[in-house]
């Protein structure tokens, strides 16, 4: 029940009933009342309640307290003013303390002065305040003797009424006062303390006084209902004293330039800071408010570099000590200007301030006036507002927004109903208070505002979760005790220290930690808020650097490196603020009013604009313009009742729709989310949003009918489809765990220590899982709500439905198109993955407004630019260098001037270049360390680098040539050649006076000597640039170039005078003349010129995709049409019959021949082309090394680089540089003729001369364009490897003769591309196929797509999917052994699931050639396997996959895995360790092992006793050898023949003599043979090992070297078999990878795979991922399937680590015990322990050690069964567990 007061008393009335001492210290300090004082005193001593509404600076803190000390003193007269708390204020602000003292502690002081002075009794009035910052001493002094007046938070409050010591105190509160009522009301906070005033009142003896003070807010009756709560069901009275009067104000909307849409971004960025500077120089102190943190930096640093001194930021980020020392200079005036995002909005005084400046839109009037408020802060002041705007939709928002302060408008503030989660803390305070009887608490908790309509059976539920147990075996515990039957309520044990340590509704915000993937390196941290924003796979830009997100885990979110590619997300999203929905509404009704005005042709429209909304002329001309090529593209102008859905194609050729719906960021979140899932329902895919205030944009895999969309996915009722949409997603995860901590189900401290946020989160997921259990859960509920009604406007998203359907509002429809209407530019720009950069954002921009203007002028009839947009930048394009090494580097810089290598702007090398960025970057580095390059000053933070003959033009341009500064002189007369310059402003002083360069991390000393003349400089700067970046205005070239406008007017003007550039109308959009290089202009009239064939990007994909991945019946067809490859597989994708075969033949015949023959690339090139290349790129050899290993190469076979390196005896890094040289020079090429054709053991040897065509470069310009063509001139220069001029001569020539023709290709951007003309029918007649493929990052048809592949996915080595030739996505994968290894799939809404395993299978068939014939897939779309939804994992066990562990597989695999334990038990077992299987004697253990190496590895194999290998020489005719794998070994004379035929080494010649010597079967001891021999001692030392190594000698075990017979008894193929075969089925289970390390890479992989797919074949093996919790795939013996498990057995050994098993466990002893090479300790079948030892003789040292007390008995029982003597000599750290 609420009473408008408009009843003013006068001072007089009003005071002759207030005590003397009241009304004489009031008449002496104040000449009358404020209104709010006038209507709200009376009241309040009246002990009415009362909510005072009125503006800042009107008085209404004294307003509240006038009545109540007047009351105070009345009391004391009386003598009845006794001990306790009698008033409380409640702030949400603990930064009261100003405030209080202007308007409570100051009066009463000057009170008590006049009271002493007229010697009057007054009382010792007590101000206390009570917050979180008060000390533990001031606490309990309160409690001892409480203050009459309290000052305290909301959460303060709950602890006090909770503490029994400080309940009483308030038995005697009469007054209430609530401060800052609006910015408590619609929050949690307000919730919580709603309860906590009516628990408050409950214990007060009379009903107190309640006091509101409010700033202006609608609705102001709610505000009143939620101050006054209820009594009885019915809302307490409550007087409302609304002070319509309203502050002055002085508002404009500022626009930096004369119209927003016909400027780049960079021009009104440049031209905004200097009105911003011109703005803080006329005023004495400017508050500048932006709406993100990064904004308030980025301003800070712009001003400063503007000369702007005295300023500062000031934002939440910032610590609290630097935030105290801004507020202090603000408020002693010291500052010109502070900058701030919203942390100087409320609450803190901060002195004088005349202007306040809004960047951008604030998004509600409330904000902005709060804002603009802090100028003229005095009631009656002016408080004088500009509102600076840099974006076309910004501009209607701050319009609408000024005209509605200047109306008094405001937007309505909405009270959260029912909070379960508040409701939960709240009780539990209560429980702790006494004990309750359910239907009082409930009495309490219906009386306040919040809770009015709470039902009995929702309360009861929040009770049975309190005080149930249905919760407890998940660990939430009862927090009351709960009686249902006698419907009781008290404490439970332990909650009170709970409720202390918890209390709060406030959101703890977690930090997330950045870790890279795979390295657990900590990068940086973000917020919450931005972490529930992202998506799987999005780019986001962290430190300057782009990372790709994977996943978040708990506290962390996991990322890889995104090198090269463009954000996805702006870092600003996180801290977007939604534009409120009343202002929205304004919004449209102002688009309607002013298309009105547009159509009756009104002539005052910038007028009126400028009258009735105040803008510049700048900006109404930009709302004009802007709205007007909306109207005229669309017919109309979106408004708030006639709405418009458009179809959009985009820059991908995705379908989408784009719904200008302007109702606000959260009306449009819960409209856009509803939406999205009906659609993804409908057509059975995900469908991705983008969002806005203004509209959202829906894209979808196929293209849907526009007409009737938006009523086709309109539901009924919007809610419970929003609550399916929002069930899984990350947003409703962190509400559900802020509304577990608001009801402690989820702690955030426990018996006073800090629970992790981690922990938390854990715990979260934990509950949440487990509420599935329970029928209905109120926290859950409050959750939804949170989401719902919160983060999105659920409420006036269903009333706009319901207007749409009752036709109120009227939805519109345009049919779908690339060119998007203007007000749809924002939010394409937004959503957009690789738009997020400013100049990108400015370029795309730019591009979508020059695509509507072509629309409008070509329906007005309007003028036209001189040349075609896609002429232009077809032209720049081509004339755009290609860096792909040093020469080409350095020509760039020739061509333009200058390159910024360590900086990503316009000029940067990596825009130029398809190299991996890395790898630019050291090749960058290296020029600027090694002095090529040299560093020159522009003004601007980033450093161009230039060639130190073209210094000298910077520095007459741009140098300073100022006298030092006495700090500059002091740190340059020490300067070395190289040194480091801490002082940042030092450093750029010297660097402009141009004395030092800039390296990598220091400064070089340098002396420009030539002087040039500064205007000769200056048209020099302005000629390389215009003919790099194409037309330019003369203010765009003054912000590019940083130097003043003037001078580059009068620069244009003489130039132009000159005839060196032309001024003109180049492109659409532009009323001022843009300016061209005379030689430019008239290449584009030549080439403007003449019809041209338009064909679309798809269908030129389309033709390329066939082209490109024709099948060929020859190797000999395939190289007619590809003049080189460069690799096996892209042959075997493109052939008929794929086989490898031919291939094969070719390169071991020299038909072709691998190198780098063009452009530094590494491929193979038939050897009837090489010639053209020799004639093109040959270099003399040059460099002392270079000729040293040509030189060497002359005489000897082909070598590989370890070879060469040993040989010349020069550092491998020397020589690897050397050869990369000589490679590049085509003075060598690679000869290999393994099978494997990736090797890091290439062989070199010299490039012979090869015959040359007639005309190399014609041919070929040709070749290229048959092989990858058609292609664009960049990409032709790049394969061609020509000079710019070369290139473009050719071009024209065969053009002229009709070889060539040029179309134009229209996509995203249109651009001009060459093709061979007898093309050019079957390009046009292209039909769409849509084939999808994986292929390599090596494909020819990377030429085409690297660009796109870079930007949308990084430049990791990935496996791009296409369709039709057009990029979808890509997949990471690598070929292991016996496998395809698929660790993540992201491919597009276009491609199916099917689709893209048809294109997979196909790329792994290459594999099948190296016996690979598996494919594991781990990821897909950003998902592991177990987390897909089912109907996906269906689709691929419908292509023959199968589920296996948390992979999907294909290929001949067994589902089977064992234990760890198991599989080494079988080990044992098959290895005949275990005690029931050893051989019976060693005769058995020689002829089934294939030799022996000690007598500890016979000893543990053997039954019974044993001697030493040796021992058994005569019996066994043994021979001691270097066996396979290589190690000393003792076998039998027929297993040493067939060791050596695998090894298959023929004796070097040197080497027969020995070999003819030794051929005794009884041998000859070593000095023997080598008296006999008659070599020196080197030669017989280096013979004697190469035939003992190669195993045509062995020796006896007497160790005399014997040969062994010559015959062979098995090729050399099929002996490798047998070892191999016996190897594996020695220990029964292998890897292809633990079979290689355990041949110690004696056998190739390529043959060990063949090996196993062989015995696989022949059903000796089967194959799996055998090994539990192991990715590797293994091979098994298939009869042992069953045979794996059991074999256990009693005992401990030790397993010496010569051992064949020890060699075979090598890794997981590594990995286990942290040893290398080392004796392992097993306790039946396990690996306990394991040690180093030193051995000389039978002394033993133990050196390293890892087990317990048990594994140190096995070694000393071990040391006494070898009769072995034993010292412990442990390092000193080292730790041994006992």
């Amino acid at each position: 029940m609420v009473k408008y007061i408009k009843d003013r008393k006068s001072k007089g009335e009003i005071l002759k009933t207030f005590e003397p001492i009241v009304r004489k210290w009031f008449n002496e300090r104040f000449n009358d009342l404020t209104p709010p004082q006038a209507m709200a005193v009376p009241l309040i001593k009246n002990k009415e309640n009362v909510l005072v509404s009125s503006p800042t600076g009107s008085g209404k803190t004294l307003t509240a307290f006038l009545s109540i000390l007047n009351d105070f003193f009345k009391k004391y007269k009386k003598g009845n003013f006794e001990e306790g708390v009698h008033a409380i204020y409640i702030s949400p602000l603990k930064a009261l303390a100003n405030d209080i003292d202007r308007n409570l502690k100051q009066p009463l002081e000057e009170m008590m002065s006049l009271a002493e002075k007229l010697e009057m009794d007054v009382p010792d009035i007590k101000v206390a305040v009570r917050s979180g910052d008060t000390s533990l001493k001031e606490r309990a002094r309160m409690v001892r003797k409480p203050p009459h007046i309290l000052i305290t938070t909301p959460e303060s409050l709950g602890l006090l009424l909770s503490s029994k010591k400080f309940r009483d105190h308030f038995r005697k509160t009469r007054y209430i006062i609530l401060d800052e009522i609006h910015d408590l009301a619609n929050n949690k906070r307000g919730t919580h303390l709603s309860l906590s005033v009516e628990r408050l009142a409950e214990i007060i003896e009379e009903e107190p006084v309640r006091i509101g003070l409010s700033a202006t807010q609608a609705p102001i009756e709610d505000i009143a209902g939620f101050l006054g709560g209820y009594d009885k069901n019915k809302p307490r009275p409550v007087n409302i004293v609304d002070v319509k009067e309203r502050k002055h104000l002085d508002l404009k909307v500022l626009c930096p330039v004369d119209d927003l849409t016909l400027h780049s971004t960079e021009i009104i960025n440049s031209k905004m800071y200097d009105m911003l500077v011109d703005l803080v120089k006329d005023h004495r102190t400017t508050l500048i408010f932006t709406n993100t943190r990064a904004g308030t930096e980025s301003i800070a640093m712009q001003l400063k570099e503007r000369g702007i001194e005295k300023l500062a930021a000031h934002h939440g980020s910032l610590s609290k000590e630097m935030r105290f020392d801004v507020e202090t200079k603000l408020k002693a005036g010291e500052m010109d200007v502070v900058i701030s995002s919203t942390s100087l909005e409320l609450g803190i005084d901060i002195g004088y301030v005349d202007l306040v400046v809004q960047i951008g839109s604030p998004k509600s009037i409330a904000k902005g006036l709060q804002r603009i408020g802090r100028a003229g802060h005095a009631l009656r002041a002016i408080s004088k507002g500009r509102l600076v705007v840099f974006d076309s939709d910004d501009l209607i928002e701050c319009a609408v927004l000024v005209k509605s302060a200047y109306e008094g408008q405001i937007d309505r503030v909405s009270i959260p109903e029912k909070a379960t989660d508040v409701l939960a803390q709240s009780i539990i305070g209560m429980s702790l208070d006494k004990q309750w009887n359910v239907d009082e608490m409930y009495k309490l908790i219906s009386s306040a505002y919040p809770y009015r309509n709470l039902t009995k059976n929702e309360f009861l539920d929040v009770l049975d979760f309190l005080g149930g147990d249905a919760l407890e075996k998940h660990g939430v515990y009862p927090k009351i005790w709960y009686d249902k039957k006698k419907k009781e309520i008290g404490i439970k044990r332990g909650s009170r220290q709970i409720y202390n340590m918890n209390i709060g509704t406030i959101p703890q915000e977690i930090n997330y930690a950045v870790v890279l993937e795979g390295r657990g390196i900590q990068l940086g941290n973000l917020s919450e808020k931005f972490v529930e924003n992202l998506s799987k796979n999005d780019i986001f830009v962290l430190g300057g650097r782009t990372y790709q997100y994977i996943e978040s885990d708990r506290s962390t979110v996991v990322v890889k490196d995104g090198l090269g590619r463009k954000p996805t997300v702006p870092s600003w999203s996180g801290e977007m603020l939604p534009r409120s929905f009343d202002l929205s509404e304004s919004v449209g009704k102002f688009r309607n009013e002013l298309e009105e005005k547009l159509e009756n042709k009104d002539k005052d429209i910038e007028e009126w604009l400028n009258e009735v909304y105040k803008l510049d002329t700048g900006a109404a001309r930009t709302v004009i313009s802007h709205l007007d090529e909306q109207r005229k593209l669309c017919g109309f102008i979106p408004s708030d009742t006639n709405l418009l859905v458009e179809g959009y194609i985009d820059n991908r050729g995705r379908n989408g729709a784009i719904f200008h719906f302007p109702f606000g960021r959260r009306v449009n979140d819960a409209l856009s989310r509803a939406f999205a899932f009906e659609l993804g329902k409908e057509i059975g895919s995900s469908v991705r949003i983008s969002l806005s205030d203004d509209a959202f944009l829906l894209t979808f895999p196929t293209r849907l009918a526009i007409e009737g969309l938006a009523e086709r996915l309109m539901p009924e009722n919007l809610e419970p489809l929003l609550r399916k949409a929002i069930t899984n997603t990350e947003i409703f995860a962190q509400r559900f765990r802020h509304c577990a901590n608001r009801s402690f189900m989820v702690l955030r401290n426990y018996k006073g220590r800090e629970i992790s946020l981690p922990r938390q989160q854990l715990r979260t997921s934990q509950v949440l899982e487990a509420i599935n259990e329970v029928e209905t859960f109120p926290m859950l509920e409050e959750a939804y709500r949170e989401v719902l009604f919160d983060a999105f406007d659920l409420k006036n998203a269903q009333i706009v439905l319901d207007e749409v359907r009752n036709g109120r509002r009227k939805i519109n429809y345009r049919t779908y198109s690339p060119i998007p209407s203007p007000l749809a530019h924002g939010l394409i720009l937004s959503g957009l993955s690789d738009i997020v950069l400013m100049e990108d954002r400015s370029a795309l921009l730019r591009e979508l407004h020059s695509q509507v203007l072509g629309k409008v002028l070509e329906e007005d009839g309007g003028d036209k630019p001189r040349f075609e947009k896609e002429l232009i930048d077809s032209y720049f394009n081509e004339k755009r260098p290609i860096i792909g090494n040093e020469e080409s580097l350095l020509e760039a810089i020739k061509q333009i001037g200058g390159l910024y290598l360590l900086d990503d702007k316009e000029k940067s090398v990596y825009r130029m270049s398809d190299r991996a960025s890395s790898e630019i970057q050291d090749l960058a580095k290296q020029l600027i360390e090694n002095g090529t390059v040299e560093s020159v000053w522009t003004g601007t933070k980033e450093t161009l680098y230039s060639l130190p003959e073209l210094v000298p033009y910077y520095k007459a341009t741009y140098g300073k040539d100022e006298k030092l500064s006495t700090p500059a002189k002091k740190v340059y007369s020490k300067l070395k050649q190289n040194s480091k310059i801490t002082n940042k402003k030092i450093a750029d002083e010297l660097h402009s006076n141009y004395l030092v360069s800039k390296k990598v991390d220091n400064y070089l000393k340098r002396n420009v000597e030539k002087t040039l003349n500064f205007e000769k400089s200056l048209d020099w700067v302005i000629k390389k640039h215009i003919g790099f970046v194409g037309p330019r205005a003369s203010e765009e070239l003054a912000v590019e170039l940083n130097l003043p406008e003037e001078i580059i007017n009068q620069t244009l003007y003489e130039l132009e005078e000159q005839g060196v550039v032309q001024g003109g109308n180049f492109s659409l959009g532009r009323k001022v003349p843009q300016y061209l290089l005379a030689e430019d202009v008239i290449y584009l009239e030549a080439q403007s010129h003449g019809g041209l064939e338009v064909v679309s990007e798809v269908t030129l994909r389309e033709y390329i995709d066939n082209k490109l991945f024709r099948k060929f019946d020859s190797l000999q067809a395939l190289f007619e049409q590809y003049t080189d490859v460069s690799s096996p597989r892209i042959v075997f994708h493109r052939l008929k019959n794929p086989n490898l075969d031919e291939w094969w033949e070719w390169r071991d015949s020299d038909a072709i021949l691998q190198g780098r023959f063009f452009s530094g690339r590494l491929r193979y090139v038939p050897a009837n082309k090489i010639g053209m290349y020799q004639a093109l790129f040959k270099r003399e050899v040059k460099g002392k090394v270079q000729n040293l290993i040509v030189d060497m190469l002359r005489r000897s076979p082909p070598m590989t680089k370890s070879e060469i390196a040993k040989e010349l005896e020069i550092k491998t890094e020397v020589i690897d540089g050397a050869l990369r040289s000589l490679e590049e020079g085509l003075a060598i090429h690679r000869y290999n003729r393994h099978r494997n054709p990736w090797t890091t053991h290439n062989r070199y040897r010299l490039l012979s001369e090869f015959e040359p065509p007639e005309n190399v470069i014609r041919s070929l310009m040709i070749d290229v364009l048959r092989s990858s063509g058609p292609l664009t001139f960049a990409e032709l220069r790049r394969e061609c490897g020509l000079p710019l001029d070369s290139a473009r001569n050719i071009i024209n020539q065969l053009q002229e003769e009709g070889v060539i023709s040029r179309i134009i290709v229209v996509g995203a951007t249109r651009l001009f591309t060459y093709c061979l003309s007898e093309e050019l029918e079957d390009i046009k007649k292209t039909e769409e196929k849509g084939v999808t493929r994986v292929i390599s990052w090596r494909d020819p048809m990377l030429t085409h797509i690297r660009r796109e592949m870079y930007s949308s996915y990084g430049e990791a080595w990935t496996n791009p999917v296409i369709k039709g030739g057009m990029v979808s996505g890509y997949i990471e994968s690598w070929a292991m052994s016996g496998l395809l290894d698929v660790r993540e799939i992201n491919i597009n809404e276009n491609v199916t699931i099917r689709e893209f395993l048809g294109g997979l299978d196909e790329f792994s068939q290459y594999q099948e050639n190296f016996h690979s014939n598996i494919i594991r897939i781990k990821v897909y779309d950003g998902t592991k396997v177990p987390d897909l939804d089912e109907k996906i994992i269906n689709q691929f066990i419908e292509c023959g996959y199968q589920r296996i562990r948390d992979w999907l597989v294909k290929g001949p695999v067994l589902d089977l895995s064992y234990q760890e334990r198991d599989i080494s038990g079988y080990l044992l077992w098959r290895q005949r360790i275990h005690p029931e299987r050893r051989f019976r004697n060693a005769h058995e253990a020689f002829r089934e092992m294939g030799g022996i190496r000690s007598e500890y590895e016979l000893s543990l194999r053997v039954q019974g006793r044993f001697f030493h290998p040796k021992d058994y020489g005569n019996e066994m005719e043994l021979v001691q050898g270097v066996m396979i794998p290589g190690y000393s070994t003792y076998c039998n004379v027929r297993d040493a023949i067939i060791y050596r035929d695998a090894r298959n080494e023929p004796p070097h010649p040197d080497d027969r003599r020995l070999l003819a010597l030794a051929i005794d079967s009884k041998g000859l001891p070593r000095e023997e043979l080598y008296r006999r021999s008659g070599m020196d001692p080197d030669s017989f030392k280096q013979s004697l090992a190469r035939l003992y190594q190669s195993l045509h000698l062995v020796r006896t075990t007497r160790g005399n070297y014997r040969t062994l017979p010559v015959n062979r008894l098995y090729e050399a193929e099929k002996a490798r078999f047998i070892v191999v075969k016996r190897l594996i089925e020695s220990f029964g289970i292998v890897s292809a990878e633990g079979l290689g390390m355990l041949l110690k890479g004696e056998i190739p992989m390529a043959e060990l795979r063949k090996i196993l797919f062989e015995l696989e074949k022949d059903k000796v093996l089967v194959k799996g991922f055998f090994k539990e919790g192991s990715e590797t795939l293994y091979w098994l013996l298939k009869d042992d399937i069953d045979l794996v498990k059991g074999h256990l057995f009693q005992g401990s050994f030790v397993l010496n680590q010569a051992d064949r098993l020890a060699h075979y466990l090598n890794e997981d002893v590594k990995q286990k015990f942290g040893l290398g090479a080392c004796n392992v300790i097993f306790n039946s079948t396990r690996m306990t322990g394991a040690f180093k030892m030193s051995k000389r003789g039978k002394d033993v040292v133990i050196t390293e050690f890892v087990g317990t007390n048990h594994e140190r008995h096995v070694i000393e029982a071990w040391c006494r069964q070898w009769r072995l003597s034993i010292e412990w000599e442990l390092k000193s750290d080292e730790k041994v567990e006992i």
